[in-house]
């Protein structure tokens, strides 16, 4: 339906409308991340870094991930993010390859974070985050060999353990720039996963948890989202339509969040 769709929008208008309204898309992306979001940080270098506790294989150690924010809105480019003291690559697979075609994928994933600077969580639901935020953030790497930059043939299966604590790390560091307007940090990841096999053969069901994020300065953290940007979860009649399995209950623990304001 979707190619179908897509089809028809370019009989209709003709390729080079289309195209023209797909650039429009991203330039008012970059348009706006620079007035609304960028705007409200102030000009200055900042630091914070966090840590992953545990490789999967070594005992158990600090693994740092760590973030120089510099902004100079004047600048082409306001925002640079150095991951200079970065721990080296680590033995177990929480490496990734963050500088590969310059640190595009980190662009667009840690993008996100900026949103909680827009002037209502109404309006941050409503920007988009696309190519549009790549011009507008310089990535400086450390040499080969570190988390973010690992030498092949390190191991990157559980990346995701590294590249979500930055969306942490990239809150604290906005967080000491903005006087605390972002949200406190949460949990990395949490996977489960059923398999087995029915009669339709083997079957793999994975799915990511999300107990919610963390405070945010004007009012509690969202119930039940997860720290992936713009992720969603399996609803469970998907999962059991496609799965040999029932879903009891899917619900939150009460008062689990902690007491006291925010």
């Amino acid at each position: 339906m979707g190619a179908r769709r897509l089809g028809e929008l370019f009989d209709r208008y003709g390729r080079a409308a289309v195209e023209e309204c797909f650039d429009a898309i991203i330039d008012k992306t970059t348009e706006t991340f620079r007035r609304e979001l960028l705007s409200k940080i102030p000009d200055g270098s900042y630091v914070w870094e966090d840590y992953a506790e545990h490789d999967g294989v070594d005992p158990p150690r600090l693994h740092t991930q760590r973030i120089t924010l510099t902004v100079d809105n004047s600048a082409d480019v306001p925002l640079v993010i150095d991951f200079t003291g970065t721990s080296p690559q680590a033995k177990g697979p929480i490496n990734h390859a963050g500088d590969y075609a310059d640190g595009v994928f980190l662009k667009k994933w840690l993008a996100p974070i900026l949103r909680n600077l827009a002037d209502t969580p109404e309006r941050a639901a409503e920007l988009d985050v696309n190519e549009g935020v790549v011009p507008l953030i310089e990535m400086r790497f450390p040499e080969k060999g570190t988390l973010l930059t690992p030498i092949f043939p390190a191991p990157t299966n559980a990346r995701t353990f590294v590249i979500l604590r930055l969306l942490g790390v990239l809150a604290g560091v906005l967080a000491k720039a903005t006087n605390g307007r972002m949200p406190a940090d949460q949990e990395t990841i949490r996977y489960t996963g059923v398999y087995g096999e029915d009669d339709r053969g083997p079957y793999l069901m994975r799915e990511v948890l999300g107990g919610g994020s963390g405070g945010r300065h004007y009012a509690d953290g969202e119930d039940t989202i997860h720290v992936v940007p713009d992720s969603r979860n399996i609803p469970a009649e998907f999962a059991e339509a496609r799965w040999p399995f029932l879903v009891e209950k899917l619900g939150l623990a009460q008062d689990s969040g902690g007491p006291g304001e925010f």
